[in-house]
């Protein structure tokens, strides 16, 4: 029903280990949805972004999403941190669209890991 709707971008952050299996893979790359990556991961694996990654047709979407590690939602990435990950974008960007979420709001360290980690990318 949702691809008879809306044919744009569309991901899916699980909270489940089920969501992780070969079946909902299959789903996700038969609707084109792609699989949050997330940090801190809820299962192995759960670190990459998943589902639909594009094909020789079509860009797919790789979608992170940084909760604060160690404590959720609270602690800020060092900088060490963040440009490793912003290495590991330019491998995905050639593939797919990249959106990068810090949801580590509580604390006020989102924006501030958000405008050094746009800093990285956009040299």
């Amino acid at each position: 029903m949702l691809r008879r709707r809306f044919g744009g971008s569309v991901v899916c952050e699980p909270r489940h280990a089920d969501w992780f299996g070969p079946a909902a893979e299959r789903i996700y790359v038969r609707y084109r949805i792609g699989r949050v990556g997330a940090d801190p991961a809820r299962v192995p694996g759960a670190e990459q972004p998943g589902g639909w990654l594009g094909d020789s047709h079509a860009r797919g979407i790789a979608y992170f999403r940084w909760h604060g590690s160690p404590v959720v939602y609270r602690s800020s990435y060092p900088s060490e941190r963040l440009a490793s990950w912003a290495g590991e974008i330019e491998s995905w960007h050639e593939r797919c669209d990249c959106w990068c979420v810090f949801d580590n709001t509580a604390s006020g360290a989102a924006a501030a890991n958000a405008l050094d980690f746009a800093a990285l990318v956009a040299d």
